[in-house]
């Protein structure tokens, strides 16, 4: 289970990390937000998933840090998805 725990926590990691870089990114046009809207909306909606297996699974205080990570990333993803759809 140890390793299933680190695995899944790298994920969450990594993925939050791309997801929060990539919803800062400036585009020149609104098709560009919207393709790359689009482009994140899964990979938001897989490190969502990994974060809520890792906090299920994990009764470790890094399950902490998973979530925290998660809010983030999800909080620039819905600042970005406020400059796509305003």
């Amino acid at each position: 289970m140890g390793i299933v725990r680190v695995v899944l926590f790298i994920g969450v990691l990594l993925t939050g990390a791309f997801v929060a870089f990539c919803a800062q990114a400036t585009a020149v046009s609104t098709a560009a937000y919207q393709y790359l809207f689009w482009l994140l909306l899964p990979v938001a909606g897989g490190h969502l998933l990994l974060a809520a297996a890792y906090f299920r699974l994990s009764h470790h205080w890094s399950r902490w840090v998973a979530l925290g990570i998660a809010c983030n990333a999800m909080l620039f993803y819905g600042e970005m998805t406020w400059r796509v759809w305003r």
